[in-house]
């Protein structure tokens, strides 16, 4: 799993949407003032893409169906499309955990680790980090109860 204290979260940052702004602005060859359009400043869209303000989901919303991408990918750098199969992969290994087949949970967690940390989300990183867990102390204590059953020598 990881100790996620570790790993630097700058995906959701003021600063990492900002860049995520500029470099889709300027791969489609428009001014600040062109994405803007009459809605918004050119000093408005400077400020996003230095990380100086932070957007309203409406004005993500706004500024992703200028730059032809989905919402969430600029918001957090994930695609809805990426969330979606990460949760999937997620419910599989929850599913392999309520079926007690732990070991194999404990596999299809691991597995869904580094997705669940490049997905941005909190509550994906919740639901790995507890239902992992419970799989290695399940799979733990049971691991120890056979080896304390077993004859010494």
């Amino acid at each position: 799993m990881g100790d996620v204290r570790t790993q630097p979260r700058r995906r959701h940052s003021p600063s990492a949407l900002g860049e995520r702004v500029r470099q889709l602005r300027i791969a489609r060859g428009l001014t600040q003032t062109e994405l803007g359009l009459d809605r918004f400043s050119k000093e408005y869209i400077s400020q996003i893409e230095r990380g100086k303000t932070r957007p309203t989901a409406t004005t993500v919303t706004w500024l992703a169906d200028q730059l032809g991408v989905d919402p969430a990918f600029l918001a957090d750098g994930v695609s809805t499309e990426e969330r979606v199969r990460v949760e999937a992969q997620l419910e599989r290994a929850e599913a392999l955990s309520a079926a007690h087949s732990y070991e194999d949970a404990i596999a299809a967690f691991r597995e869904v680790g580094q997705a669940v940390e490049e997905s941005g989300s909190s509550a994906l990183r919740v639901r790995s980090w507890q239902h992992g867990n419970d799989c290695a102390l399940v799979e733990g204590a049971a691991d120890y109860f056979y080896r304390a059953t077993l004859p010494a020598g």
